[in-house]
């Protein structure tokens, strides 16, 4: 599984709330956020297995079972896709994933496709299929990164608009050079240190910000370090934030989670055991 990979599925599952609160409005009339969320992955990965493509596959998906207001032991599903290339045949890979969702679940089902390609033409939200008569409509939620507002982002106080700039940043600064990521990687870096986010989530987020939003030349990475996370007059930096949680939530499960998450990005394992106490040995076996 690539970085970026790992990447999306973390902070879906860190700041899921956020996600269903950011493109469900009345997501607090609807969802009973108070009964959590179950991450049902392994079991789509069972219903969608990978032999079943002849290509490598590209995509990160998600499936969360999620409690609503409607009684008891009502739960709905939602999916998820974070597309990040034109694929020819989506809009019919995500009808597969509803009705064998459906079939094993017999739930509704909301899906959702974050797509953060750079292909403006690609834009797919339906699937329709008629033969004879029989005749198939489906409709998918879609939301594509590179045609959304900077500024009304930066003006939405939902700590998922962070993750979707962080993207942002990515995909323009691919297309348009390290200068440009420098400048929007700082512009967003500096914003996001002013929200008032819990420490947990606020961890999350930077932890995707600062490991998602990458440079081609490592001088700039360099300058990015110096001049923003470690100038004298730096707002909190990454290991900063790491060492914040330790001391609001020092449990034990609490260290073990964040040096796995850290490891899974690649962090040295110096810096993880600083960071969070653990010995590397410790770590090691993570």
């Amino acid at each position: 599984m690539q970085k970026n990979d790992i990447l999306w599925k973390s902070i879906l599952e860190d700041v899921f709330e956020d996600f269903l609160t950011f493109f469900y409005p009345d997501s607090e009339e609807i969802f009973d956020f108070e009964k959590g969320f179950i991450f049902l992955d392994n079991e789509l990965q069972q219903l969608f297995p990978p032999e079943e493509h002849n290509y490598e596959r590209k995509f990160i998906d998600k499936l969360v079972q999620v409690y609503t207001k409607g009684g008891k032991d009502h739960w709905v599903l939602i999916h998820i896709e974070v597309q990040g290339h034109r694929e020819k045949h989506f809009e019919e890979r995500m009808f597969r994933y509803y009705y064998r969702i459906f079939d094993k679940y017999k739930k509704q089902i909301s899906a959702f496709a974050i797509l953060t390609d750079s292909n403006s033409k690609f834009v797919p939200n339906q699937y329709n299929s008629s033969f004879l008569g029989t005749t198939i409509h489906y409709k998918f939620n879609t939301y594509k990164i590179l045609g959304q507002s900077k500024e009304e982002l930066i003006s939405n106080p939902n700590p998922f608009s962070c993750v979707i700039l962080a993207a942002m940043a990515a995909i323009e600064g691919e297309l348009k050079g390290d200068d440009f990521t420098f400048q929007f990687k700082r512009e967003l870096y500096n914003e996001f240190k002013k929200r008032t986010i819990p420490p947990k989530k606020k961890l999350a987020i930077a932890l995707f910000l600062q490991n998602y939003v990458t440079f081609k030349n490592l001088q700039f990475s360099q300058k990015f370090n110096d001049e923003i996370i470690d100038a004298k007059n730096k707002t909190m930096g990454i290991e900063e934030f790491i060492k914040q949680q330790i001391k609001e939530e020092g449990k034990e499960e609490e260290r073990m989670e964040l040096a796995s998450k850290l490891k899974n990005l690649g962090v040295e394992l110096e810096k993880i055991a600083s960071s969070t106490g653990l010995s590397i040995a410790e770590i090691k076996k993570l």
